[in-house]
Protein backbone atom coordinates (compact mmCIF):
# COMPACT_ATOMS: atom_id res chain seq x y z
CA UNK A 1 0.00 0.00 0.00
CA UNK A 2 1.10 3.76 -0.28
CA UNK A 3 3.66 4.61 2.42
CA UNK A 4 2.89 7.57 4.44
CA UNK A 5 5.18 9.82 5.67
CA UNK A 6 6.35 10.65 9.55
CA UNK A 7 5.34 14.21 10.64
CA UNK A 8 7.78 13.92 13.69
CA UNK A 9 10.72 13.47 11.43
CA UNK A 10 10.49 16.63 8.94
CA UNK A 11 9.49 18.72 12.23
CA UNK A 12 12.51 17.62 13.93
CA UNK A 13 14.75 18.76 10.84
CA UNK A 14 13.01 21.87 11.01
CA UNK A 15 13.35 22.23 14.95
CA UNK A 16 17.10 22.20 14.25
CA UNK A 17 17.03 25.29 12.06
CA UNK A 18 15.25 27.20 15.23
CA UNK A 19 17.91 25.78 17.65
CA UNK A 20 20.68 27.13 15.36
CA UNK A 21 18.92 30.77 14.99
CA UNK A 22 18.47 31.11 18.87
CA UNK A 23 21.98 30.23 19.18
CA UNK A 24 23.08 32.71 16.22
CA UNK A 25 21.29 35.55 18.33
CA UNK A 26 22.77 35.03 21.21
CA UNK A 27 26.18 34.79 20.28
CA UNK A 28 26.77 37.33 17.51
CA UNK A 29 25.73 40.22 20.06
CA UNK A 30 27.69 39.26 22.91
CA UNK A 31 30.76 38.77 20.66
CA UNK A 32 30.24 42.12 18.91
CA UNK A 33 30.42 43.27 22.45
CA UNK A 34 33.36 41.93 23.59
CA UNK A 35 35.09 42.59 20.63
CA UNK A 36 34.20 46.24 21.11
CA UNK A 37 34.91 46.28 24.54
CA UNK A 38 38.91 45.74 23.65
CA UNK A 39 39.15 42.38 24.59
CA UNK A 40 38.74 39.90 21.15
CA UNK A 41 40.93 37.06 22.32
CA UNK A 42 39.03 36.73 25.58
CA UNK A 43 35.48 37.33 24.33
CA UNK A 44 37.07 34.18 21.47
CA UNK A 45 37.86 32.05 24.59
CA UNK A 46 34.71 32.80 26.48
CA UNK A 47 32.41 32.12 24.02
CA UNK A 48 33.71 28.51 22.46
CA UNK A 49 31.12 26.41 23.90
CA UNK A 50 28.48 28.38 22.53
CA UNK A 51 30.23 28.86 19.17
CA UNK A 52 30.57 25.18 19.00
CA UNK A 53 27.12 24.34 19.97
CA UNK A 54 25.65 26.94 17.68
CA UNK A 55 28.57 25.10 14.55
CA UNK A 56 27.35 21.72 15.42
CA UNK A 57 23.46 22.52 15.53
CA UNK A 58 23.81 24.27 12.10
CA UNK A 59 25.89 21.27 10.42
CA UNK A 60 23.32 19.00 11.52
CA UNK A 61 20.67 21.60 10.35
CA UNK A 62 22.55 21.26 6.94
CA UNK A 63 22.95 17.83 7.08
CA UNK A 64 19.61 16.67 8.05
CA UNK A 65 17.63 19.09 5.90
CA UNK A 66 19.62 17.32 2.77
CA UNK A 67 18.48 14.61 3.66
CA UNK A 68 14.90 15.47 4.52
CA UNK A 69 14.97 17.19 0.98
CA UNK A 70 15.81 13.93 -0.80
CA UNK A 71 13.34 11.64 0.91
CA UNK A 72 10.37 14.06 0.46
CA UNK A 73 10.74 14.83 -2.82
CA UNK A 74 11.44 11.27 -4.07
CA UNK A 75 8.07 10.30 -2.26
CA UNK A 76 6.17 13.30 -4.07
CA UNK A 77 7.90 12.44 -7.12
CA UNK A 78 7.13 8.39 -6.98
CA UNK A 79 3.67 9.10 -5.70
CA UNK A 80 2.78 11.51 -8.71
CA UNK A 81 4.01 8.89 -11.04
CA UNK A 82 2.59 5.65 -10.34
CA UNK A 83 -0.55 7.32 -9.39
CA UNK A 84 -1.14 9.48 -12.76
CA UNK A 85 -0.89 5.70 -14.53
CA UNK A 86 -3.40 4.19 -12.21
CA UNK A 87 -5.80 6.93 -12.70
CA UNK A 88 -5.44 7.20 -16.42
CA UNK A 89 -5.56 3.26 -16.65
CA UNK A 90 -8.75 3.05 -14.62
CA UNK A 91 -9.94 6.42 -16.32
CA UNK A 92 -9.26 4.30 -20.49
CA UNK A 93 -10.80 1.11 -18.88
CA UNK A 94 -14.29 3.46 -18.15
CA UNK A 95 -14.23 4.63 -21.74
CA UNK A 96 -14.20 8.12 -20.78
CA UNK A 97 -11.72 9.60 -23.30
CA UNK A 98 -12.86 13.30 -22.62
CA UNK A 99 -11.73 12.46 -18.93
CA UNK A 100 -8.59 11.24 -19.31
CA UNK A 101 -8.11 14.21 -22.28
CA UNK A 102 -9.49 16.54 -18.92
CA UNK A 103 -7.30 14.75 -16.87
CA UNK A 104 -3.76 15.40 -19.07
CA UNK A 105 -4.65 18.81 -19.61
CA UNK A 106 -4.24 19.58 -15.96
CA UNK A 107 -0.46 18.45 -16.55
CA UNK A 108 -0.56 16.56 -13.35
CA UNK A 109 3.19 15.84 -13.74
CA UNK A 110 7.00 15.65 -11.93
CA UNK A 111 7.76 18.00 -14.61
CA UNK A 112 7.90 20.94 -11.94
CA UNK A 113 9.42 19.01 -9.28
CA UNK A 114 13.53 18.43 -9.21
CA UNK A 115 15.51 15.28 -8.62
CA UNK A 116 15.77 13.82 -5.40
CA UNK A 117 19.25 14.12 -6.12
CA UNK A 118 19.04 17.64 -7.12
CA UNK A 119 16.95 18.75 -3.72
CA UNK A 120 19.64 17.52 -1.45
CA UNK A 121 22.86 18.77 -3.71
CA UNK A 122 20.64 22.04 -3.50
CA UNK A 123 20.11 21.88 -0.35
CA UNK A 124 23.29 21.20 0.64
CA UNK A 125 25.00 23.75 -1.36
CA UNK A 126 23.32 26.46 -0.14
CA UNK A 127 23.75 25.32 3.53
CA UNK A 128 20.43 24.55 4.29
CA UNK A 129 18.61 27.39 2.53
CA UNK A 130 16.66 25.67 -0.36
CA UNK A 131 15.18 23.23 2.46
CA UNK A 132 11.78 25.83 2.72
CA UNK A 133 11.95 25.69 -0.96
CA UNK A 134 11.84 22.01 -1.29
CA UNK A 135 8.71 22.09 1.29
CA UNK A 136 6.69 24.24 -1.08
CA UNK A 137 7.61 22.97 -4.21
CA UNK A 138 6.22 19.30 -2.89
CA UNK A 139 3.12 20.81 -0.72
CA UNK A 140 2.27 22.87 -4.13
CA UNK A 141 2.93 19.65 -6.18
CA UNK A 142 0.90 17.12 -3.57
CA UNK A 143 -1.92 19.51 -4.02
CA UNK A 144 -2.29 19.80 -7.28
CA UNK A 145 -1.94 16.01 -7.86
CA UNK A 146 -5.12 15.85 -5.00
CA UNK A 147 -6.84 18.51 -6.85
CA UNK A 148 -6.78 16.61 -10.16
CA UNK A 149 -7.75 13.16 -8.72
CA UNK A 150 -10.47 14.45 -6.14
CA UNK A 151 -12.31 16.01 -9.27
CA UNK A 152 -11.66 12.74 -11.00
CA UNK A 153 -13.02 10.73 -7.48
CA UNK A 154 -15.38 13.23 -6.81
CA UNK A 155 -14.28 14.05 -3.28
CA UNK A 156 -13.39 17.44 -1.69
CA UNK A 157 -9.79 18.45 -2.48
CA UNK A 158 -7.38 19.81 -0.10
CA UNK A 159 -6.87 23.14 -1.88
CA UNK A 160 -3.93 24.66 -4.28
CA UNK A 161 -1.89 26.89 -3.01
CA UNK A 162 0.22 29.65 -4.85
CA UNK A 163 3.54 31.63 -4.63
CA UNK A 164 2.22 34.04 -2.07
CA UNK A 165 2.13 30.90 0.45
CA UNK A 166 5.61 30.68 -0.22
CA UNK A 167 6.13 33.85 1.04
CA UNK A 168 3.90 34.05 3.68
CA UNK A 169 5.24 31.20 5.30
CA UNK A 170 8.96 32.53 4.89
CA UNK A 171 7.78 35.82 6.69
CA UNK A 172 6.61 33.53 9.30
CA UNK A 173 9.79 31.29 9.54
CA UNK A 174 11.66 34.35 9.91
CA UNK A 175 9.17 36.04 12.27
CA UNK A 176 9.64 33.02 14.45
CA UNK A 177 13.34 32.90 14.54
CA UNK A 178 12.78 29.75 11.96
CA UNK A 179 10.13 28.42 14.60
CA UNK A 180 7.86 28.19 11.62
CA UNK A 181 9.39 25.80 10.06
CA UNK A 182 8.15 23.05 12.40
CA UNK A 183 4.47 24.04 11.70
CA UNK A 184 5.50 24.27 7.92
CA UNK A 185 6.99 20.55 7.76
CA UNK A 186 4.11 19.42 9.53
CA UNK A 187 1.62 20.78 7.31
CA UNK A 188 3.60 19.65 4.03
CA UNK A 189 3.27 15.70 5.29
CA UNK A 190 -0.29 16.31 7.05
CA UNK A 191 -1.35 17.31 3.46
CA UNK A 192 0.50 14.43 1.75
CA UNK A 193 -0.89 11.76 4.13
CA UNK A 194 -4.42 13.55 3.68
CA UNK A 195 -4.32 12.72 0.00
CA UNK A 196 -3.04 9.49 0.47
CA UNK A 197 -5.77 8.34 3.17
CA UNK A 198 -8.33 9.99 1.33
CA UNK A 199 -7.77 8.69 -2.41
CA UNK A 200 -5.24 5.79 -2.21
CA UNK A 201 -5.65 3.88 0.59
CA UNK A 202 -9.43 4.12 0.23
CA UNK A 203 -9.48 2.51 -3.53
CA UNK A 204 -6.44 0.23 -2.51
CA UNK A 205 -4.02 1.05 -4.59
CA UNK A 206 -0.92 -0.40 -4.40
CA UNK A 207 2.35 1.50 -4.97
CA UNK A 208 5.28 -0.38 -3.23
CA UNK A 209 7.65 0.08 -6.11
CA UNK A 210 7.35 4.04 -5.91
CA UNK A 211 7.72 4.34 -2.32
CA UNK A 212 9.75 1.53 -0.98
CA UNK A 213 13.31 2.55 -0.04
CA UNK A 214 15.45 -0.77 -0.16
CA UNK A 215 17.72 -1.60 3.01
CA UNK A 216 21.23 -1.19 1.19
CA UNK A 217 19.96 2.07 0.14
CA UNK A 218 19.32 3.15 3.35
CA UNK A 219 22.41 2.28 4.86
CA UNK A 220 24.27 3.52 1.79
CA UNK A 221 22.64 6.88 2.23
CA UNK A 222 23.90 7.13 5.66
CA UNK A 223 27.15 6.03 4.66
CA UNK A 224 27.17 9.05 2.39
CA UNK A 225 25.74 12.08 4.67
CA UNK A 226 27.96 10.46 7.99
CA UNK A 227 31.06 11.23 5.71
CA UNK A 228 30.09 14.91 5.01
CA UNK A 229 31.58 15.44 8.46
CA UNK A 230 35.33 14.87 7.14
CA UNK A 231 35.17 18.08 5.58
CA UNK A 232 34.69 20.11 7.91
CA UNK A 233 37.03 18.70 10.67
CA UNK A 234 39.67 18.64 7.59
CA UNK A 235 39.35 22.52 8.34
CA UNK A 236 39.69 21.91 12.29
CA UNK A 237 36.34 23.02 12.20
CA UNK A 238 35.10 20.73 15.54
CA UNK A 239 32.09 18.40 14.99
CA UNK A 240 31.81 16.53 18.16
CA UNK A 241 29.09 15.78 19.28
CA UNK A 242 27.52 15.39 15.89
CA UNK A 243 29.93 12.92 14.83
CA UNK A 244 29.13 10.59 18.29
CA UNK A 245 25.05 11.24 17.53
CA UNK A 246 25.58 9.99 13.71
CA UNK A 247 27.17 6.77 14.96
CA UNK A 248 24.73 6.28 17.06
CA UNK A 249 22.05 6.33 14.38
CA UNK A 250 23.78 4.41 12.06
CA UNK A 251 24.68 1.76 14.13
CA UNK A 252 20.82 1.52 14.91
CA UNK A 253 19.96 1.96 11.86
CA UNK A 254 22.06 -1.18 10.34
CA UNK A 255 20.60 -2.87 13.18
CA UNK A 256 17.31 -2.11 12.61
CA UNK A 257 17.17 -2.93 9.15
CA UNK A 258 18.88 -6.18 9.31
CA UNK A 259 16.27 -7.39 12.07
CA UNK A 260 14.63 -9.56 9.90
CA UNK A 261 17.47 -11.51 8.60
CA UNK A 262 19.56 -14.36 10.42
CA UNK A 263 20.59 -13.47 13.50
CA UNK A 264 24.12 -14.49 13.15
CA UNK A 265 23.83 -11.75 9.60
CA UNK A 266 22.90 -9.22 12.24
CA UNK A 267 25.45 -9.18 14.47
CA UNK A 268 27.92 -9.16 11.77
CA UNK A 269 25.98 -6.19 10.44
CA UNK A 270 26.05 -4.55 13.72
CA UNK A 271 30.26 -5.41 14.25
CA UNK A 272 30.84 -3.91 11.07
CA UNK A 273 28.89 -0.71 11.48
CA UNK A 274 30.59 -0.40 14.77
CA UNK A 275 34.04 -0.71 13.06
CA UNK A 276 32.70 1.49 10.65
CA UNK A 277 32.19 3.84 13.43
CA UNK A 278 35.60 3.75 14.96
CA UNK A 279 36.81 4.79 11.77
CA UNK A 280 35.05 7.84 10.92
CA UNK A 281 34.60 9.27 14.19
CA UNK A 282 38.33 8.63 14.60
CA UNK A 283 39.17 10.37 11.42
CA UNK A 284 37.06 13.66 12.35
CA UNK A 285 38.34 13.90 16.47
CA UNK A 286 42.25 13.00 14.83
CA UNK A 287 41.25 15.95 12.39
CA UNK A 288 40.27 18.63 14.91
CA UNK A 289 41.90 17.60 18.13
CA UNK A 290 43.19 20.71 17.99
CA UNK A 291 39.94 21.98 19.57
CA UNK A 292 39.92 18.72 22.41
CA UNK A 293 43.66 19.56 23.70
CA UNK A 294 42.11 19.73 27.21
CA UNK A 295 39.27 17.43 27.02
CA UNK A 296 42.23 14.88 26.36
CA UNK A 297 44.01 15.63 29.27
CA UNK A 298 41.26 15.37 31.64
CA UNK A 299 40.30 11.80 29.95
CA UNK A 300 44.00 10.84 30.47
CA UNK A 301 43.92 11.74 33.66
CA UNK A 302 40.80 10.08 34.70
CA UNK A 303 42.09 6.91 33.75
CA UNK A 304 45.63 7.18 33.77
CA UNK A 305 45.87 4.46 36.88
CA UNK A 306 45.11 1.82 34.75
CA UNK A 307 48.93 1.02 34.04
CA UNK A 308 49.76 1.03 37.30
CA UNK A 309 46.76 -1.00 38.88
CA UNK A 310 46.86 -4.93 39.44
CA UNK A 311 45.35 -7.69 36.79
CA UNK A 312 42.25 -8.42 38.29
CA UNK A 313 41.78 -4.76 40.00
CA UNK A 314 42.08 -3.84 36.06
CA UNK A 315 40.02 -6.78 34.53
CA UNK A 316 37.22 -5.78 37.01
CA UNK A 317 36.65 -2.12 36.13
CA UNK A 318 37.16 -2.62 32.67
CA UNK A 319 34.19 -5.34 32.54
CA UNK A 320 32.02 -3.22 35.32
CA UNK A 321 32.66 -0.19 32.51
CA UNK A 322 31.92 -2.32 29.32
CA UNK A 323 28.77 -4.23 31.10
CA UNK A 324 27.15 -1.02 31.88
CA UNK A 325 27.44 -0.29 27.94
CA UNK A 326 26.46 -3.98 26.82
CA UNK A 327 23.01 -3.69 29.85
CA UNK A 328 21.93 -0.73 28.30
CA UNK A 329 22.38 -1.80 24.72
CA UNK A 330 19.28 -4.56 25.73
CA UNK A 331 16.72 -1.98 25.99
CA UNK A 332 15.08 -1.96 22.69
CA UNK A 333 15.42 1.10 20.52
CA UNK A 334 16.87 3.14 23.19
CA UNK A 335 19.25 0.63 23.90
CA UNK A 336 20.80 0.59 20.44
CA UNK A 337 20.79 4.53 20.65
CA UNK A 338 23.10 4.86 24.07
CA UNK A 339 25.17 2.04 22.83
CA UNK A 340 26.04 3.44 19.47
CA UNK A 341 26.40 6.44 21.04
CA UNK A 342 28.73 4.77 23.91
CA UNK A 343 30.57 3.44 20.72
CA UNK A 344 31.00 6.40 18.93
CA UNK A 345 32.54 8.38 22.42
CA UNK A 346 35.38 5.79 22.52
CA UNK A 347 36.08 6.37 18.88
CA UNK A 348 36.07 10.08 19.68
CA UNK A 349 38.63 9.70 22.42
CA UNK A 350 40.64 6.99 19.93
CA UNK A 351 41.51 9.98 17.56
CA UNK A 352 42.70 12.03 20.31
CA UNK A 353 44.73 9.83 21.63
CA UNK A 354 46.16 9.32 18.04
CA UNK A 355 47.02 13.14 17.94
CA UNK A 356 49.36 12.76 20.49
CA UNK A 357 50.84 8.88 19.99
CA UNK A 358 49.87 7.27 16.24
CA UNK A 359 50.91 4.00 18.13
CA UNK A 360 46.75 4.11 19.66
CA UNK A 361 45.82 2.82 16.32
CA UNK A 362 46.61 -0.02 17.46
CA UNK A 363 44.03 -1.01 19.58
CA UNK A 364 41.57 -1.53 16.45
CA UNK A 365 44.06 -4.26 15.79
CA UNK A 366 44.24 -5.98 19.75
CA UNK A 367 42.49 -9.16 19.95
CA UNK A 368 39.87 -7.75 22.52
CA UNK A 369 38.58 -5.25 20.31
CA UNK A 370 36.49 -7.64 18.42
CA UNK A 371 35.18 -9.06 21.49
CA UNK A 372 34.06 -6.08 22.87
CA UNK A 373 32.73 -5.45 19.75
CA UNK A 374 30.54 -8.93 19.41
CA UNK A 375 29.44 -8.39 22.76
CA UNK A 376 27.75 -5.52 21.53
CA UNK A 377 26.49 -6.55 18.73
CA UNK A 378 24.76 -9.48 19.97
CA UNK A 379 23.24 -7.01 22.85
CA UNK A 380 21.79 -4.21 20.38
CA UNK A 381 20.78 -7.08 17.92
CA UNK A 382 19.05 -9.30 20.73
CA UNK A 383 17.09 -5.72 22.07
CA UNK A 384 15.41 -5.29 18.93
CA UNK A 385 14.38 -8.74 18.63
CA UNK A 386 13.17 -9.02 22.04
CA UNK A 387 9.29 -8.50 22.09
CA UNK A 388 9.33 -11.15 19.17
CA UNK A 389 11.76 -13.44 21.28
CA UNK A 390 10.85 -13.28 24.63
CA UNK A 391 11.95 -12.83 28.03
CA UNK A 392 13.60 -16.68 28.18
CA UNK A 393 15.55 -16.23 24.67
CA UNK A 394 16.70 -13.16 25.12
CA UNK A 395 17.94 -13.84 28.21
CA UNK A 396 20.14 -16.43 26.92
CA UNK A 397 21.53 -14.39 23.86
CA UNK A 398 22.41 -11.45 26.88
CA UNK A 399 24.36 -14.68 28.54
CA UNK A 400 25.90 -15.09 25.74
CA UNK A 401 27.04 -11.93 25.45
CA UNK A 402 28.25 -11.25 28.98
CA UNK A 403 30.48 -14.33 28.72
CA UNK A 404 32.39 -12.32 25.79
CA UNK A 405 32.54 -9.29 27.13
CA UNK A 406 34.04 -10.90 29.87
CA UNK A 407 36.99 -12.92 28.01
CA UNK A 408 37.53 -9.36 26.26
CA UNK A 409 38.27 -7.76 29.82
CA UNK A 410 40.71 -10.63 31.04
CA UNK A 411 42.49 -10.36 27.64
CA UNK A 412 42.57 -6.57 27.78
CA UNK A 413 43.74 -6.97 31.59
CA UNK A 414 46.66 -9.57 30.55
CA UNK A 415 48.05 -6.89 27.24
CA UNK A 416 47.77 -3.85 29.78
CA UNK A 417 49.91 -6.29 32.21
CA UNK A 418 52.04 -7.56 30.36
CA UNK A 419 52.96 -4.08 28.29
CA UNK A 420 54.13 -2.30 31.45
Amino acid sequence: MTRRLSATTYSLVSLTLFVSIIGLVLVIPREISSVTSGNPMQALSSMDVLLTALLNSYLIYVVASSAASYFLVKSVRQHIHYSNILSLRDIVYRGDYSKALEYLHFENTTKDIPSPISGLLLTLFTGGLAYPLMLHVCEKSIRRHDYSESTLMGSKPIGLITSLNLLFDLLLTAVTFGLWAVAWACRVVKNFNTHVDSIHLKLSISESRGTKYSESSKVFFCLAASLLLIAPAAVKIPVYPINAVTSSIFITLTAYLLREKSFALQVLGVMLSEYYVLTLVGVTSFLSSINYASLLDYFLNQYGFLPKAGFFETALFIFQNNLRIMLIGLVPLLGSLVLGLAVGNTAFYLGLMMSRDLEALSVLAMPHTPLELLAYAIAVSASLRSFEWGLRKTFYKALEALLVLALAALVESVLIVVMR
